[in-house]
């Protein structure tokens, strides 16, 4: 079929290479919602994306000493890893100031798991599940 007299129509092949083209982070803009999973990527508050594939579990002292050199932490109390987006983002500031005084424990009858992300934005610790932290995680 022929587009006579009207503007040159993109090809299949065009369409397809402009789209090849986009950076990821472009297409998926519209979805992401800050703080929150979209789809299968965790978003930090900024909207960056997070990486989660070397996502390194954490001990207590190594939780604290990412705190305090300046990794943000966001934590999913019911333990499903965040997937419900039921995130909470704790003070950066109390934070530090609680990473000043203690590192965090991990509940015994409530297992937890934190992870080290990486992003554009910094380092984000994703802790999952029963971890305590004086008075901003109980």
């Amino acid at each position: 079929m022929s587009n006579k007299g009207g503007p040159k129509r993109p090809t299949f092949a065009e369409i397809v290479a402009a789209v090849e083209a986009t950076p990821p982070e472009t297409l998926e803009r519209s979805n992401v919602t800050p703080g929150r999973y979209s789809g299968t990527t965790l978003y930090d508050l900024e909207g960056h994306p997070l990486d989660e594939t070397a996502g390194l579990p954490l001990q207590p002292e190594e939780i604290r000493a990412a705190v305090l050199a300046g990794a943000r932490l966001v934590w999913d109390s019911c333990g499903c890893g965040g997937y419900c987006n039921n995130l909470i983002w704790p003070d950066p500031v109390a934070l530090r100031r609680e990473a000043g005084r203690s590192a965090p424990h991990f509940r015994r009858r409530d297992p937890a798991r934190v992870e080290l992300l990486t992003g554009a934005g910094g380092d984000v610790l994703l802790a999952a599940g029963g971890l305590r932290w004086g008075d901003l995680l109980h």
